[in-house]
């Protein structure tokens, strides 16, 4: 049981009542620990804040309790500066119920020109923290602003963290940041780390078409201005995420990304373009136009003597088919006259051919997933089930068949079974082969294609 003064609180306790605390002497003992010479003292009262405010979410409770932290954080040092961001941080979900939002800014903005440069990183942070309240206040965006072009790497660390935090919720601080954001990346004399860290704040600048199709645009840009992999890698991640906030620029990045998987010679940044064409493909497969599924099967065409870079980019295949995009239901129809794109076509089938019996069960299974998808959305067009559609059935059958047949031999000849991993791949290849082989098998029946 823990004592503040003559007011006795078991933080434990679930069934107290407010009418059961005086809060009127509550708060009394509370300022008595927050205003104590003793940091001890001062530390365990602003800790127990968090769960006050659980336990009392009343708006004039909370109101009061973050106006106190405030003042400690004012006037206390950069320790107690710190517990304040801790019960700050922790209680996000209560910043609504604040009503003396100017006196709280004050007394935690007070500190923002002091000498002490951690003192002005944790005065960041803190704002920071608050945003959600304060995110359309001038002065505090300009001095945010100032300190990302700070000499101290703390101060401009925080400064970064409550940038991010301004972007996402103002329209005017994103648009406002974007062109200094630009400057201070061109410029050479900005450490590297600092540029890294500032590429992700681009991910905010998704307010409106005209903002996301800059930002977009600079992310292009610095692509090919940093070739370092672990930049890509950062440059790629915003870009993507850009593109799915604003959805107005997907289909150009789609676009972006083929022309630099067929031109980029390195396998690992090969791997970040297709992870992120995965996640587009998930989120957005229907704006995948015809050439650019086509561009893919021609990479894909490209990696056979790649088992990783295979394997990735038939599931993006893969996802694109399942989720029926155009370009697979129309596969197979007689009225396409293009050679070129029936050339790819073939293509894709003759990689049909050669990869279900592959020795990696997990792409023989993908190219017969592919496959099996591309069965159920065509079958319906040759009713006698003749021709290309027959064959790529038989197909699928046996390469099904066999990875379920090799699935089972392994899994009975797995001498320790202790090795979790190994038995949770082979459970889960061996789940997914049975459910495609059964969509198969109810595709072949009439009565079930008629259903379907």
């Amino acid at each position: 049981m823990d004592k503040l003064g003559e007011v006795y609180l078991d933080f434990n306790q679930n069934d107290i009542n407010i009418d059961d605390l005086n809060l009127n002497s509550l708060w009394v003992e509370l300022d008595k620990g927050l205003l104590s010479e003793n940091i001890g003292q001062q530390s365990e009262s602003i800790v127990k804040l968090t769960e006050l405010f659980n336990r009392y979410p009343l708006p004039v409770f909370v109101n009061s309790g973050f106006t106190r932290l405030a003042k400690v954080f004012q006037n206390g040092n950069n320790f107690l500066k710190l517990q304040v961001i801790r019960v700050i941080e922790k209680n996000q979900k209560h910043l609504a119920k604040v009503q003396s939002i100017d006196e709280i800014l004050k007394l935690i903005f007070y500190n923002i020109h002091s000498n002490d440069s951690i003192c002005r990183a944790l005065t960041l942070r803190a704002l920071g923290e608050i945003s959600p309240i304060i995110s359309e206040k001038h002065n505090v965006q300009h001095s945010i602003r100032l300190a990302l072009e700070s000499y101290d790497e703390t101060e401009a660390k925080e400064a970064i963290y409550a940038a991010n935090k301004f972007c996402a919720q103002s329209k005017y601080f994103a648009a406002s940041l974007i062109d200094r954001i630009s400057e201070m990346i061109e410029d050479v004399q900005s450490p590297l780390d600092r540029k890294m860290k500032l590429i992700p704040l681009l991910v905010h600048m998704h307010h409106d078409t005209i903002l996301s199709a800059k930002a977009s645009q600079l992310c292009k840009s610095m692509y090919n201005s940093f070739p370092r992999a672990d930049i890509s890698k950062i440059i790629l991640n915003t870009l993507t995420q850009i593109a799915c906030k604003s959805l107005t620029s997907i289909p150009e990045t789609i676009t972006f990304y083929l022309k630099l998987l067929l031109e980029e010679p390195r396998e690992r940044v090969q791997i970040f373009l297709l992870k992120n064409l995965l996640i587009l493909a998930s989120k957005v497969s229907h704006l995948w136009t015809e050439e650019n599924i086509l561009s893919l099967i021609e990479y894909v065409n490209n990696q056979v003597n790649n088992k990783n870079l295979l394997l990735r980019s038939s599931d993006i295949l893969c996802v694109l088919a399942k989720s029926s995009n155009m370009f697979f239901l129309n596969a197979f129809s007689e009225k396409i006259t293009n050679e070129s794109i029936k050339e790819r076509i073939r293509i894709l089938e003759n990689l049909i051919e050669n990869m279900v019996f592959n020795a990696n069960k997990e792409i023989a299974f993908n190219f017969c997933l592919l496959s099996s998808s591309l069965l159920l959305l065509n079958s319906n067009k040759s009713s006698d089930h003749s021709g290309a559609i027959a064959k790529l059935f038989d197909l699928t059958k046996n390469g099904l068949f066999s990875i379920v047949l090799e699935t089972d031999k392994q899994m009975e000849n797995l001498n320790d079974l202790n090795d979790k991993n190994t038995l949770r791949n082979l459970t889960k290849i061996l789940n997914q082969t049975l459910k495609c082989l059964i969509n198969l098998i109810g595709m072949n029946d009439e009565n079930y294609f008629k259903e379907l």
